[in-house]
Order: C-alpha cells, then sequence, then structure tokens
C-alpha cells in the first residue's frame, strides 16, 4: 500500500471515527433530561441541544443570539441573577455549578432551572465561549417547598396548640365563675355605683365564650381539639345547614345545593358544620358585589400519589365537600398561606385569620385534607376530603332544653373531680356543688384510683383527660371500670393529644364535654352520664 493510499485511509478512518464520536455526543445530548448549550465569547447562545431549551416549543433559532437574560419567559430576578454572574465570571473566565434561576414556559408555568458552565478554548489557545448543561429542577424545588411549609405549619400549630390550651383553662375558671356570680342569689346587687352589674357580667361572659370559640379554632388547627367522629350521611349534614347557609350570605348571592345523600364520612359532624359554615362566610365576603355560591358533596379517590400537593392524604376513597364562589378570587402567591393562622387577605378589622386554618386542621385530624383552587376575578373553590365510609349511623341526642332545673339536680349524688389545675378544679367544684351534688376532688389519676377504692359510694367520675403522673383520663377511666363497672364517667377536656396518650379515637364510645363549658351544659351532661 502507497503512502498516499495509507494517508487517505487513515484520513477515512478518522473522519469515521469523528463522525461517530459526534452522533454519540448528540445522542447522549438529545435524549437526555438535561439541554446542553454553548455561547461565544460574549455568552450569546450559537448552539442548544435539540428540543431542550428551558423554553420548550420554541424554536431553537429564535434563541441563538440571545445572552440568557434575554431569553424568552426568563424570570425577571433571574435575569439580572444571569447578568451579575456573567459580570462576576468577567476576565477569569471561570467556572460555576449549580447556578439556579427561573423561566416561564410558554403557558406561563415557572419552572426552577440548575445551570453548570466551563469556559473552551479555540486551537490557538484563546478564549472562544461557555459549554454546559442545564436541569429542570422543578419538582424537587416544589418539594422542598412543601416541606418548609409542613415544618412551619407543624411548628406554628405546636406553639398555637399549647397557648390555646392554657387559655382554654384559664376561661374556664373565668367562665365558671361569672356563672357562679349570675347564680348566686346573694351576688346579685343589681348596680355597682352607675353600672349594671348584670349587663356587665353579660358582657363579660359574652366575651369569654367568644375567646372560647377562638381558642377551639386554635386547637382545629393544631389538630388538637377534642373530636366525637361517627359515621356520617355528608349530605344530610349539609342539606341539614341549608337555612343557615342561607341566612348567612346576602340576598344578592345565589346558593345552590348539589349533594350527593348516599356518601358517608367518618368525621365530628359539630366539627364538620363549623367548617362548611367558616367556607361559606369566606364565601360571601369574596363576593361583595353578589354572585353564585354552590355547596357540593360527593366523592373522590386518591392513589398513590395524586393527592393535591398541598396535602399527602392516603391512598383512598373520601367523601367530599366543595365550596364554590363567584368572587375575586385569591392571588397565585397568596394560596400556599391561606392555611396559616391569621394570614388573611381581607382588610384589618375585617376578619381573624383563623377560619381557614381551622378547616385544614379539621381535615387533617380527620384522616383527610383540604385543598384550593382559585383565580383572581373568576372565584374559588375550597374542597375537604374526608375518610369515607359506610351507612350512616343516626344518633338520637337529647336537646338542651329539654330538661329542667328539677331534672339538673345533683339530689346529692357524689361526683369525683379528677383536675391537675387547682384553679380550674376549684372552679369546677363551685359549678358542680351549685347544682347539688357532693364532690370529691384529685390532682391526677393514682390519686383519684385511691379516692375511688376508700369511697365506693361514688356516682360519677369527672376526669380531666389529660394530666400528669403517667396516666390519661383514658387510662384512669378503664382502670376505674375494671374495679368498679357501674361507676359513670364524664370526660372533659379543652384538647386532645396524642403524644401525651389520648386519640380523638377513644371520644368515640364515651360521654364527653368540651372546656370551657357553660354551666348548664355541664350539668346537663352530668345529669345523662349518670342516665348511661
Amino acid at each position: 500500500m502507497s503512502a498516499i493510499h495509507r494517508d487517505i485511509t487513515e484520513r477515512k478512518t478518522a473522519e469515521a471515527k469523528l463522525r461517530s464520536s459526534e452522533r454519540r455526543f448528540r445522542d447522549f445530548a438529545d435524549s437526555g433530561s438535561d439541554w446542553y448549550w454553548e455561547t461565544d465569547e460574549n455568552f450569546r447562545f450559537t448552539w442548544f441541544s435539540v428540543d431542550r431549551q428551558p423554553t420548550d416549543r420554541l424554536a431553537t433559532a429564535d434563541l441563538i443570539g440571545k445572552t440568557p437574560s434575554e431569553l424568552p419567559g426568563m424570570d425577571p430576578e433571574s435575569a439580572e441573577a444571569w447578568n451579575r454572574l456573567i459580570e462576576e465570571l468577567g476576565n477569569d473566565r471561570g467556572t460555576f455549578r449549580g447556578f439556579q434561576y427561573c423561566s416561564y414556559s410558554p403557558d406561563s408555568e415557572i419552572r426552577h432551572l440548575s445551570a453548570n458552565g466551563l469556559p473552551f478554548v479555540d486551537e490557538d489557545g484563546n478564549f472562544s465561549g461557555y459549554r454546559g448543561s442545564a436541569t429542570d429542577i422543578t419538582a424537587q424545588v416544589e418539594a422542598e417547598q412543601r416541606l418548609r411549609q409542613a415544618l412551619k405549619m407543624e411548628a406554628v400549630g405546636q406553639l398555637t396548640g399549647g397557648i390555646a390550651h392554657d387559655f382554654n383553662n384559664l376561661l374556664t375558671i373565668i367562665l365558671g365563675n361569672l356563672q357562679l356570680m349570675e347564680r348566686s342569689p346573694a351576688r346579685r346587687e343589681s348596680h355597682v355605683g352607675n353600672l349594671d352589674q348584670h349587663a356587665l357580667r353579660d358582657d363579660a361572659i359574652s366575651a369569654a365564650e367568644k375567646a372560647a370559640r377562638l381558642t377551639h379554632r386554635l386547637l382545629a388547627f393544631a389538630r388538637e381539639q377534642p373530636l366525637l367522629p361517627r359515621p356520617l350521611d355528608v349530605g344530610a349534614v349539609v342539606e341539614g345547614m341549608r337555612e343557615l347557609i342561607c341566612r348567612t350570605v346576602r340576598e344578592n348571592i345565589a346558593v345552590r345545593f348539589e349533594h350527593n345523600d348516599r356518601v358517608h364520612a367518618f368525621a365530628d359532624p359539630s366539627q364538620l358544620e363549623n367548617a362548611v359554615l367558616n367556607l361559606v362566610i369566606n364565601a360571601r365576603d369574596a363576593m361583595p358585589d353578589g354572585g353564585q355560591l354552590t355547596i357540593e358533596t360527593g366523592e373522590r379517590y386518591f392513589g398513590n400519589g395524586n393527592a393535591p400537593d398541598n396535602d399527602a392524604a392516603a391512598p383512598g376513597h373520601y367523601v367530599t365537600v366543595s365550596v364554590t364562589d363567584t368572587g375575586t378570587g385569591i392571588p397565585a402567591e397568596m394560596q400556599s398561606r391561606v392555611f396559616e393562622p391569621f394570614f388573611t387577605s381581607k382588610d384589618t378589622g375585617q376578619g381573624s385569620g383563623l377560619g381557614l386554618s381551622m378547616v385544614h386542621g379539621f381535615a387533617r385530624q380527620s384522616g383527610g385534607q383540604v385543598d384550593i383552587e382559585s383565580e383572581m376575578g373568576r372565584g374559588t373553590t375550597v374542597c375537604i376530603s374526608l375518610p369515607k365510609t359506610g351507612e350512616a349511623v343516626v344518633v338520637e341526642q337529647v336537646g338542651p332544653n329539654t330538661l329542667s332545673e328539677e331534672d339538673l339536680s345533683g339530689g346529692g349524688k357524689i361526683v369525683l373531680l379528677v383536675e391537675d389545675d387547682p384553679a380550674v378544679c376549684e372552679s369546677t367544684q363551685a359549678l358542680v356543688e351549685s347544682y347539688g351534688y357532693v364532690v370529691y376532688t384529685a390532682s391526677d389519676g393514682p390519686s383519684g384510683l385511691k379516692i375511688l377504692q376508700q369511697n365506693t359510694e361514688i356516682d360519677l367520675m369527672l376526669t380531666d383527660l389529660v394530666m400528669p403522673g403517667g396516666m390519661s383520663g383514658i387510662s384512669l377511666g378503664k382502670q376505674a371500670k375494671k374495679e368498679n363497672p357501674d361507676l359513670k364517667i364524664l370526660y372533659m377536656s379543652g384538647h386532645v393529644n396524642e403524644k401525651l396518650g389520648v386519640d380523638s379515637e377513644d371520644l368515640e364510645s364515651v360521654r364527653f364535654i368540651r372546656k370551657p363549658f357553660k354551666m348548664e351544659n355541664l350539668a346537663r351532661e352530668l345529669h345523662l352520664a349518670l342516665l348511661d
């Protein structure tokens, strides 16, 4: 073989290898999830891998010759960050890695990206530009944002739960003492100076009751409110609220109900009603000029990974209650915060910012979730999802007005009151005694058991759920029942915390009253507990 022939052969072999190498590179570039790019010395793009540019569905030709900050859809802050990076690289021509920026796709969806780049030189060693890659990290960034939001909500929930619990105890004392003052004939002076004492007490009681409702909302957000869940016909619950809902909204708002009366969920009926009413009030306030309010019940299924992003419901079948308005809508930047306590888009003094946080806490504590969809100028839909169950159970309850004062009298029956807070214990003892009961007191579970063992004539035990000493009220009740099966028990609490050994499931089959309570409600529950 001649030298010329050999040179031609070697050149063709080298060219074939080069073409193969180029094909291999392009196959890698075009098949990967990342995209690759090249710029000139002025950081203007000269090449993109096919269909892998950060603004999909735009022709590559539309991007050639532009700097990163000039690319279509580039977020303004990211454009400034790109310009700063290029300026910092300057004459040093350094490598950069993990540079994060944002870009908007043609349909206005934000995408989070991470870019790497390194300088390259020509055959003479002169700087020629940058080559690099970009990775779509939107899913990772959104997952991190959801985790941060969940951790923040959990931390705020722990704080609010603790504050609300302590405040509930204070309100129990305040309400109890005010009601005792009202009940005691010896303390019914009609005037103090120029002031009507009855009016002052009424105002104080009203304020304390409002504060109690506030703490219930805080505990709902913290998922520590006592729930009494049962199988519910959700459509029937919503239908039962029809008159209340129609009275709540203004005349310029049309109300439409679309409910399925054959779907049953497992939830606390009173808390479900509170949640729906909160959503109705929010919807009403979002339609100052009128509109349409739609309340709908239905069903949905969550498989693995298809629950809405703001919560993570377990896979399974759920019953839904959706409240939709045609109002002003919620800005996109606010939607991730609407379930935070005290966050509100309303004017100062127009709302506490606790309505949606209470709904969120109730849904999550019930084993479900709540999600929101909103568009400015088009309205908002908030959907509560609750675990689906079988046929609803109708529970008949004695109304608060069916018992007379004589019925509520204790008639000398003996009650053991177990409460760890001395002031709450003293106030509650006075309330119970005012109805003619004889009351013994204990500060914790073991002390309560000892009194029960020494006094077999005790008719009923009224015990707090959460107490120190390693024994919860539920544990105390179970132990007391073993020793005296005929003992009647009424539980009380302002919150439930599974970390302290109490769970809402423990309350499903027992008689329970929430703190703080009105004295007539306490007397009623004591009477009904004795009839069990």
